[in-house]
């Protein structure tokens, strides 16, 4: 009848090492989702668009640039660039804003100056396709992020019909 003990205590005893085991592996993936949840806590995050808008008189092009990150981050330049054909140069123009941009806030941009100089436009209308760069100072580190593409129609003093390409 000993035996029957000793087979018990052996069963508990694994039983009890099973348990500390399964806490440690829970503990461990606890502990990586709090480091995450803390990293992606500190992270920058902006949120890119570009709209319709008439202001000074004209119609124009904004770019709305929102920080939607608990911290703020340090914008640098935008970037617009035009949808060129394959082995031609680039087109592009920088403007440089070095400004914060608070966490939670929203910074319009208007673009008319920077796609009508790159238009190059006439007397006419002309449809060019573009998309923009943002350069900012976020968690420690410079980063670049595009825009989507967007149409817009040009002339010589308004942007107009923005839209999706």
């Amino acid at each position: 009848m000993h035996w029957i003990t000793d087979i018990i205590n052996v069963v508990l005893t694994a039983a009890i090492a099973w348990a500390g085991y399964r806490q440690y592996v829970v503990s461990n993936g606890l502990l990586k989702l709090q480091e995450t949840i803390e990293k992606e806590r500190h992270a920058s995050w902006l949120f890119f668009r570009v709209k319709p808008q008439f202001a000074g008189g004209h119609n124009t092009a904004i770019l709305e640039v929102s920080n939607l990150s608990q911290m703020g981050v340090w914008i640098e330049h935008v970037t617009v660039h035009f949808v060129v054909p394959p082995n031609t140069p680039n087109r592009a123009h920088t403007l440089v804003l070095q400004r914060k941009l608070n966490s939670f806030e929203t910074l319009p941009i208007d673009l008319r100056e920077e796609i009508t100089l790159l238009a190059a436009v006439g007397l006419g209308v002309r449809t060019v396709t573009f998309w923009t760069e943002v350069h900012y100072w976020g968690q420690g580190v410079y980063k670049t992020e595009p825009t989507t593409r967007y149409v817009v129609d040009v002339d010589p003093s308004h942007v107009s019909n923005v839209r999706n390409a």
